[in-house]
């Protein structure tokens, strides 16, 4: 990770990742992902998986925290659609609290800010090395709440002079409907 900005003389640290997404349960798929974060992670600061984490719905979650090899750097998360889903077609949205506690049981150690809100699954960190925040939006619980909250903070990173980047598991129209821009 300092390599590289040492390396160019820079005066922030570069901040690499692996992003993932749509892992769906697979645990061939999370281990082929984790063997290369744990060979490559001495160049990589995290892992960001964005949504869909369970299979086709909460009845098929599996943790892969416990059930597949051990990812050596902190793997950050949001909920995706088929996060939200109890149980089998036809879908329909589950219980905020049940999300939660099935994706964000490992939050131990990750050192964010998550909305204050109860079972938010909207949060930010800051990474200040690389002078960069890192916005996860949850999609599905909570919007116009998330929304407020949005402003806040990328207002806060402006005044801090931090880049940001935002991630979320689907496209969804946060960034005009809160600042009424196209």
């Amino acid at each position: 990770r300092h390599y590289f900005g040492k390396l160019f003389g820079d005066k922030y640290t570069p901040l690499t990742f692996v992003h993932a997404a749509d892992m769906h349960a697979d645990t061939v798929a999370w281990n082929r992902m984790v063997e290369y974060v744990n060979r490559y992670k001495e160049y990589l600061s995290f892992v960001l998986h964005t949504g869909d984490y369970c299979g086709a719905s909460q009845k098929v979650y599996k943790d892969f925290g416990e059930v597949c090899d051990k990812c050596e750097l902190e793997t950050y998360q949001t909920n995706g659609n088929h996060d939200c889903f109890p149980g089998d077609y036809p879908w329909h949205l589950g219980d905020k609290q049940t999300t939660h506690g099935l994706l964000f049981k490992h939050t131990e150690n990750w050192d964010v800010n998550f909305m204050d809100i109860p079972f938010s699954m909207s949060y930010y960190k800051d990474f200040p090395e690389s002078n960069i925040r890192m916005i996860v939006l949850d999609d599905y619980f909570d919007v116009p709440e998330t929304r407020l909250w949005l402003k806040d903070v990328l207002s806060d990173a402006k005044e801090k002079g931090l880049h940001v980047f935002t991630a979320q598991h689907e496209r969804t129209n946060y960034i005009e409907e809160t600042f009424g821009v196209n």
